[in-house]
C-alpha cells in the first residue's frame, strides 16, 4: 500500500473512534445506573474533562477570553443543550431502559436535525425527507412499543425511552447551532468554553441530587466508569472527530454517527447480556431507511422552501 493511500485512509480511521467511544458511553451509563445518579455522572464527567483540557490549552483559551465574552450567548445555548441537558437526559434514560433501546432511539437524531433546521432557520426540506421522517418515527415507535401497537391504547411507555426522546432534540439543537458558529471560534476554543458553561449549568442539578440524598457509590467500578466517559467519549472522541471533520468534511463525517447504535448494541449484548428482539430489528430497518431517505437519497421534490 502506497504512502498516499495510507494518508488518505487516516482521517476515516480517526472517524471510527468517536462512534466507538460514544457507543461505549451508553453501555457504561447503563452499567453504573445503580451507583451514580445521572446529574452526578454528568457533572464529574465534564469537570474532569474540563480540568484536563485546561491543563492542555488553558493559556491559549485565557488569551482569547474576549471572544468568549463576545459570543457568550451562543456558547450558553451550546453548553445548555449539548453538555447539560442532552447528557443528563441520556444518563437518566439509562436508569429505566436498556442500552440497546437508547442507542437505537438515538438513530433518530439526523431526522430531528432536519426538522429543527427547518423550524429554526427555514432550511429547505423535500418530500423525500418528509417520507424519511415518517418512516424513522415508525421505527422508533416499534422499539418503544416493543412491536405491540396495542400499547398505544393505554399509553404506557417506558420512562427511559421517553427520556431518550427528550435527549435527542437537545443534541439536534446543538448540532444545528454548530452550523452557525461565529468566525474566530475554532474547535478547541468552542469545546473548552462550551464545556465550562455546560458544567456551570450542571451544578444546580448536581446539588439537587445531593439534597435529595442521591449520592455516588465511590468504588472501583464507578471510578473507572467516570474515567472512561471523561477520557474516551469526552476528550479522545472529540479530538478525533474534529480532526476527521477537518480532513474529509462534515457531510462525509456525519455518516459515521450511524455507527453509534451499532457499537452500542454490540457492547450491550457482550458486556451487559442484553438481548435483541424482533421488534429491535424491525425498528432498525425502518429507522435506517428513514435516515437514508432523509439525508442521502437525493434531493426529491421540494415540499417546503427555505425562507431565504
Amino acid at each position: 500500500m502506497s504512502n498516499s493511500r495510507k494518508i488518505s485512509l487516516f482521517p476515516y480511521l480517526l472517524l471510527l473512534v468517536p462512534p466507538l467511544m460514544w457507543g461505549g458511553n451508553f453501555v457504561v451509563g447503563r452499567y453504573i445506573h445503580d451507583s451514580i445518579p445521572p446529574a452526578t455522572m454528568n457533572f464529574w464527567r465534564w469537570l474532569l474533562a474540563f480540568v484536563i483540557l485546561s491543563l492542555w490549552s488553558g493559556k491559549d483559551i485565557w488569551r482569547r477570553r474576549g471572544l468568549i465574552r463576545k459570543h457568550w450567548w451562543f456558547l450558553f445555548l451550546l453548553g445548555l443543550s449539548g453538555i447539560t441537558l442532552f447528557h443528563t437526559f441520556v444518563y437518566a434514560s439509562l436508569h429505566y431502559t436498556t442500552a440497546v433501546n437508547s442507542t437505537l432511539i438515538f438513530t433518530l437524531t439526523p431526522v430531528t436535525i432536519i426538522i429543527l433546521s427547518w423550524l429554526l432557520f427555514r432550511d429547505t426540506i423535500t418530500s423525500r425527507q418528509v417520507l424519511g421522517i415518517v418512516i424513522s418515527l415508525a421505527g422508533a415507535a416499534a422499539i418503544i412499543l416493543k412491536g405491540d401497537w396495542r400499547m398505544l391504547l393505554d399509553i404506557r411507555f417506558n420512562r427511559g425511552d421517553l427520556l431518550m426522546l427528550f435527549a435527542m432534540p437537545n443534541w439536534a439543537f446543538y448540532s444545528v447551532m454548530l452550523k452557525r458558529r461565529p468566525a474566530g471560534l475554532d474547535a478547541n476554543l468552542l469545546l473548552v468554553s462550551t464545556i465550562f458553561i455546560g458544567l456551570v449549568l450542571q451544578v444546580p442539578l448536581f446539588l439537587w441530587e445531593l439534597l435529595q440524598g442521591q449520592t455516588m457509590d465511590l468504588n472501583a467500578a464507578s471510578a473507572l466508569s467516570i474515567a472512561y466517559v471523561c477520557i474516551g467519549p469526552s476528550i479522545i472522541a472529540y479530538f478525533c472527530w474534529n480532526r476527521g471533520v477537518a480532513d474529509v468534511g462534515a457531510n462525509q463525517a456525519g455518516v459515521f454517527l450511524h455507527l453509534v447504535p451499532v457499537f452500542g448494541a454490540i457492547f450491550a449484548i457482550i458486556f451487559l447480556n442484553e438481548q435483541m428482539y424482533r421488534y429491535h430489528f424491525i425498528g432498525i430497518v425502518l429507522i435506517a431507511a428513514g435516515v437514508y431517505l432523509s439525508t442521502y437519497a437525493g434531493r426529491g421534490r421540494l415540499l417546503i422552501q427555505s425562507a431565504d
